[in-house]
């Protein structure tokens, strides 16, 4: 599978992997602005996942060492999404000097999942029910 990337801004960096083993591939804060309480923080880079696959935009591990909660938990990115990878983060403790990640700081990453796409069947709760239970008594 290949995935295309656009560079917004020539100076993006492109996204990289912390290992071989890592699932997700790290993004770079290109820039940050507060909106309501929260910090909107930009990548510069749009990318466009191949159909059957979609992306998940995670926070890293260690988010737990700043005053940051990202505020969706994870986001999705559909295959037909081209726009720019956002993150937005609440500002847990507003202090002084509260901690928070700053332009050039890995800010988050994409994982890349492959998806079915099921057939929806309607059928009654209680038959689907008891088949799921394997007592179907038809």
């Amino acid at each position: 599978m290949k995935v295309k990337f656009k560079k917004l801004k020539k100076e993006a960096p492109t996204p990289d992997r912390g290992s071989d083993y890592a699932a997700g591939w790290d993004l770079i804060a290109t820039s940050v602005k507060k909106e309501k309480g929260a910090l909107v923080y930009g990548t510069s880079i749009s990318v466009e996942i191949p159909k059957g696959y979609f992306g998940i935009l995670a926070a890293k591990f260690n988010v737990y060492s700043t005053d940051l909660s990202l505020t969706n938990r994870l986001g999705i990115i559909d295959s037909d999404y081209t726009g720019e990878l956002i993150f937005k983060y609440r500002i847990l403790h507003e202090g002084e000097y509260p901690k928070v990640y700053k332009v050039g700081d890995r800010i988050g990453q994409l994982v890349i999942l492959s998806h079915k796409t099921p057939e929806w069947v309607e059928a009654d709760v209680e038959e689907h029910t008891l088949k799921v239970q394997g007592n179907d008594k038809r």
